[in-house]
């Protein structure tokens, strides 16, 4: 299981100089725990389907995990701050 207080750890000392990350902030300030549920939903709903697709075979550059990993981009660029796709893939890094 992921410990999310490491990630938002290292998040914060990779990132919290950035306005990203003042967005981010300022952003879901003002969520509500069904907010937060919703979210964290939306998230998991990605990862598991993209470990279904990993697991059983799929390649990286597949239309289906580019396409999850493209809806994975957009969640964050909803509910978080502007995702590029460079953005994005500082994010993969973690």
């Amino acid at each position: 299981m992921v410990d999310r207080a490491s990630l938002a750890d290292e998040a914060r000392r990779r990132w919290g100089h950035t306005d990203a990350w003042r967005e981010s902030v300022q952003g879901t300030r003002g969520y509500s725990e069904a907010d937060w549920a919703r979210i964290r939903a939306e998230s998991d709903d990605v990862f598991e389907r993209m470990a279904v697709l990993i697991v059983s075979g799929a390649s990286a550059e597949s239309t289906a995990i580019i396409d999850l990993a493209q809806a994975h981009r957009r969640h964050v660029d909803r509910w978080f701050y502007p995702c590029n796709p460079d953005m994005h893939r500082g994010l993969a890094a973690l």
